[in-house]
């Protein structure tokens, strides 16, 4: 706890309507998370289908149920935790009705607002108003410039320049964007031909690679002559390092596409909380497992956050204790780095979404409270 009774976190990773979605992702977790039984929606043919028929749950403004709902949340969640960062996803958010008001809403109350979307309900309005709240980023998933590279998320030409044109209109109005490529057998041959198409947008974007996990993983997970490939990016950092993070985390995307697991330890849950809208929260981001409670119905489930004994089997500075954890990487992992000290000071401001005091300042909280912790252990 700081002086203001908050817990101090960096991220607060919150999922709305994770079940609503108009993409068909070969690669997406979602479909097999135990976490819920209540399910939104259903699948019958790859088309959604809604499992009740209130549309106004999908609508966000004054007074309806998801406004209600998620103020009182929010009003909650931000009594109890110091958090710069709130990032929004889903699902696809942008199925939901006013959800630019919702940024709009939530934005003063953190130092950046990041905002997760696939991308293919944006067009240049939505765009533009995104622009005027000036502190949000956006977190863009593409998987290459080509609609063969980029084919586990669209199945199109037409969609794939859709993408490519909202890319760069978040480009020209001047948003900050993180881009995420999921490294598959389908795209890895080609990627550096995708960062020499990227560096058009030098020092505009950053590009986290993360390899394809869990059960997806199975059928398509690079093959082992394809590697080369990757270890090309990784021998050339210095002509593409405008549009990549740190150094060190392309060579431990390297590695773990060599081994198949991680090479490190991991202290994300004590770095991002995730919550859902219907007021579950959960000590890890990248991988739902347990529950800590429900904000609506547990009074004492703020108090667990990062001191329920979960966090003991999901937290090692060496080597991941849990088997879903030896197999998970993903760019949450360059928190972990920064904390354990393989990346610097200044190659970790290098990335807009971190850069700011705020930050800075609840990573020493966080790190002293780990020493602490660790001093009582020994």
């Amino acid at each position: 706890m700081e002086e203001t009774g908050k817990t101090p976190l960096i991220i607060n990773d919150f999922v709305l309507y994770e079940d609503i979605c108009n993409a068909n992702c070969d690669y997406c977790l979602s479909d097999g998370s135990k976490l819920k039984d209540d399910r939104y929606i259903e699948r019958k043919d790859g088309v959604i289908q809604f499992a009740h028929k209130d549309k106004e749950l999908l609508v966000y403004k004054r007074d309806s149920i998801l406004y209600n709902k998620l103020n009182t949340l929010f009003t909650q969640l931000e009594a109890a935790f110091d958090i710069p960062i709130l990032k929004i996803s889903g699902g696809e958010i942008f199925m939901i009705d006013g959800i630019i008001d919702f940024f709009k809403d939530r934005a003063p109350h953190y130092s950046i607002l990041q905002v997760l979307t696939n991308g293919t309900l944006l067009n240049e309005a939505k765009i533009a108003e995104m622009a005027q709240i000036p502190n949000l980023q956006v977190q863009f998933p593409l998987d290459g410039h080509t609609l063969a590279m980029n084919s586990c998320r669209v199945t199109n030409e037409k969609m794939q320049q859709h993408l490519l044109k909202n890319l760069d209109l978040l480009i020209r109005y001047k948003i900050p964007v993180e881009i995420n490529c999921v490294l598959t057998r389908v795209n890895l041959e080609q990627m550096e031909s995708y960062l020499q198409y990227l560096l058009q947008y030098s020092n505009k974007l950053v590009v986290f690679f993360l390899p394809v996990r869990f059960k997806p993983a199975l059928t398509l997970f690079p093959l082992p002559e394809q590697l080369e490939k990757f270890q090309a990016i990784v021998e050339h950092y210095n002509d593409y390092r405008t549009i990549l993070p740190p150094r060190y985390y392309i060579t431990e995307t390297c590695n773990y596409l060599k081994t198949k697991r991680r090479q490190s330890g991991c202290l994300i849950p004590y770095t991002i909380m995730q919550t859902f809208d219907d007021g579950v929260i959960t000590p890890c981001p990248n991988r739902w497992t347990t529950v800590l409670g429900n904000v609506f119905k547990d009074e004492d489930v703020m108090r667990k956050v990062g001191t329920d004994r979960a966090y003991t089997l999901l937290t090692d500075t060496e080597k991941p204790k849990l088997p879903f954890c030896r197999h998970c990487y993903t760019p949450y992992d360059i928190l972990n780095y920064y904390l354990l000290g393989k990346i610097s000071t200044e190659e970790f401001n290098s990335l807009t979404l971190f850069n700011n005091a705020h930050v800075h300042r609840n990573l020493l909280l966080i790190g002293e409270r780990l020493k602490q912790q660790t001093a009582v252990s020994e």
